[in-house]
Formats: structure tokens, C-alpha cells, sequence
């Protein structure tokens, strides 16, 4: 496996270990405190495990097994770096920036962008450009080229 999408499977395990101690930690608060903790840190929660977990995981596999498949290199392992850093800075800012943004911009009036809001956008936005990438390189690498 290539050492990029390495990178990724081992992302999306941490991921999912992170997720794992999420879920023991929101048992303990229902427990405790006998309902669930509020949404904005459901959805934190949430995030790790279907984009942190799953999406490394695909990105990781498709970039190992798609080539191989298809019987053609991987379009551009310069790419699939860019794509990590770039979806694993994504997720963090979005987890990271979900609870202040929903608590304090989202449910409050209305009064204008807070920072929290802006980072979880700025992040949300940097998801969004690593699959992009994800799509295209893949797409370049198994679609037929046309004759040269």
C-alpha cells in the first residue's frame, strides 16, 4: 500500500477510536445526567465517525485499489497528499469548531458571523476541496484516456 493511502487508513482508524471514546463518553453523560448531551457535540461526535472515519477510510482504499483495478497509475500521488492534509485540517476545524459555532452562532439571533462560525464554514469548505480532489485524481486515473 502506498504510503498516501496508508496515511489514510491510519487517519480513519484514529478516527474511529476517537469515535469509540466519544460514544463511551456521551453513555456516561446520559447516564449522569439522564438525557443526551446537547446536539451541537452529538454532532462533533457525529462528524468523527462518518467523516473521519469513513472517509479516510474510502479516500485510503480508493487510492490503493482503484489504480490496481483499473490496471493505471494513480493520476497524481502529489494529490493524494494535498488531499489528506487537506481533509484531515477539514475535520478537525469542523469538529473542533461545531459546538462554539452551533451554541453561539447558529441557535443565538442571529447578529453576524462569530469566529467559531467563520472556521467552521473555512473547514467545512476544506471537506468539500479534498473530495473534490479525491473525485478528479480518481476519475483521472480510471477513466479511459483518449488517444494521444
Amino acid at each position: 500500500m502506498d504510503r498516501h493511502a496508508e496515511r489514510f487508513v491510519l487517519a480513519g482508524l484514529c478516527y474511529l477510536l476517537i469515535a469509540f471514546a466519544g460514544g463511551l463518553g456521551i453513555a456516561a453523560y446520559v447516564w449522569k445526567q439522564g438525557e443526551l448531551p446537547p446536539s451541537p457535540f452529538l454532532d462533533s461526535y457525529r462528524h468523527v465517525m462518518l467523516v473521519g472515519w469513513l472517509s479516510c477510510l474510502g479516500f485510503g482504499l480508493g487510492l490503493h485499489l482503484l489504480p490496481r483495478i483499473s490496471g493505471r497509475p494513480l493520476h497524481s500521488i502529489g494529490l493524494a497528499g494535498v488531499q489528506f492534509y487537506t481533509l484531515n485540517l477539514g475535520i478537525a476545524g469542523r469538529v473542533l469548531s461545531q459546538p462554539f459555532a452551533a451554541t453561539y452562532g447558529i441557535e443565538v439571533t442571529y447578529t453576524g458571523p462569530t469566529p467559531w462560525l467563520i472556521v467552521l464554514l473555512a473547514a467545512s469548505g476544506l471537506e468539500l476541496i479534498a473530495a473534490l480532489l479525491f473525485s478528479y485524481n480518481v476519475a483521472r486515473t480510471i477513466l479511459p484516456r483518449s488517444a494521444e
